[in-house]
């Protein structure tokens, strides 16, 4: 029995990185032989085992066949005569098919330490060195989540793609492999994608191999736009809430909810970038804001709820360099200032004796409304 550490840590210790995640390969083993030393086996579609004491992922080493569509079509092979250089040979990248042998006291013990050279049988090394992101073999077309994966990479490293290598994703797209991707796969894979160095790359990568009219159809005309400002977001150290704000600035509201509805994203993230693109439509819409412009506005989007919202909108409409925008903006938030605490405790005492129901509505809403005038007036003086 040995023990391999794959992918990601030989990935990102050629590259100088701190490694952040550890997944092993096992070869010569059987299911009992890790069940005998006490790991738990979880997942349904091959064995990988916990460790006992770490928790860490260790998978039998396995070859896989291809035998329907999407990335649940396949068939596995994990006996004990699979070798390494088989496992590495069936994942995506030469970047991720490195591996480093371990000390086999890490099934005992957990102890992590490693044994010997890096054991590159495809070149993944030379092809970190030169920034390339190239497939292993002509397995990689029978995964639709490799399109993402590359894609993802790309938006990582800001390595070219081998040119065979961007052919076969072109192939995947038109073969419609990809449309057995799951939304909620598609839209994790973007969320990773968003938080990269240069999330711009992700997203013109898909535009290039043309997985963009399949995924996300609503951005076609509009991520040229946004991809500085996308990764504008990423040196100011952004989070994902603000990035999707940013990915869906130059959409209209329907767009964006279709979108995000489609891809499952959650029901936080669909209300605020909806939200984000009423205000950016009402801006542009309303190039001198009345009172009542706001208050419809206002009260279309709740933003009452929160002010959390409208301080978000200002950070991205600052990404994105837009200046009619930031200037409505901060009409906006002059008024949301002046009218968040208006509520029934701020109502005269007369006024919460006697009024009832949709009166009292009525009463905030005229509040409100008057401090908005009254507002309006000082900024055109």
């Amino acid at each position: 029995m040995k023990i391999y550490v794959v992918g990601g840590f030989c990935r990102d210790l050629i590259l100088g990185k701190i490694p952040k995640d550890k997944d092993f390969v096992v070869c010569g083993a059987t299911p009992q032989d890790l069940l005998d030393l006490k790991f738990q086996q979880v997942g349904c579609d091959f064995p990988v085992f916990l460790h006992p004491r770490t928790s860490d992922e260790f998978a039998l080493a396995r070859l896989e066949r291809k035998i329907g569509s999407g990335y649940h079509g396949f068939e596995t092979d994990h006996r004990p005569t699979v070798t390494l250089e088989e496992d590495l040979f069936r994942r995506d990248l030469t970047c991720n098919s490195i591996a480093m042998e371990v000390d086999p006291v890490i099934l005992t013990t957990g102890e992590f330490k490693t044994v010997g050279d890096f054991i590159d049988p495809y070149n993944g090394q030379q092809d970190l060195r030169d920034g390339i992101l190239r497939h292993v073999s002509e397995a990689f077309s029978e995964d639709p989540t490799r399109v993402l994966r590359v894609c993802r990479f790309r938006a990582r490293y800001g390595f070219d793609i081998a040119p065979e290598t961007m052919e076969l994703m072109k192939q995947l797209v038109n073969a419609g492999e990809l449309n057995h991707l799951t939304p909620e796969r598609v839209w994790a894979e973007t969320e990773k994608a968003l938080m990269e160095d240069r999330p711009s790359l992700f997203f013109h990568t898909l535009m290039e191999c043309g997985a963009t009219k399949v995924l996300m159809p609503e951005l076609r005309r509009s991520i040229i736009s946004t991809g500085l400002a996308l990764n504008r977001t990423a040196l100011w150290g952004l989070g994902l809430e603000h990035r999707v704000l940013v990915l869906v600035s130059e959409m209209s509201p329907d767009e964006t909810n279709n979108m995000l509805v489609r891809l499952k994203a959650s029901s936080k993230i669909i209300r605020d970038a909806t939200c984000f693109c009423e205000v950016r439509v009402g801006i542009e819409n309303n190039p001198t804001w009345t009172a009542e412009s706001i208050m419809e506005l206002f009260t279309r989007i709740n933003v009452w709820r929160s002010g959390r919202l409208l301080r978000k909108m200002n950070v991205v409409l600052a990404s994105t360099f837009r200046m009619r925008s930031i200037v409505g903006m901060d009409v906006l938030t002059q008024a949301y200032f002046r009218t968040r605490d208006v509520r029934f405790a701020s109502l005269s005492s007369e006024q919460q004796k006697t009024l009832k129901g949709k009166e009292v509505g009525q009463a905030i809403y005229d509040e409100r409304l008057r401090l908005i005038r009254e507002m309006t007036g000082i900024l055109r003086k």
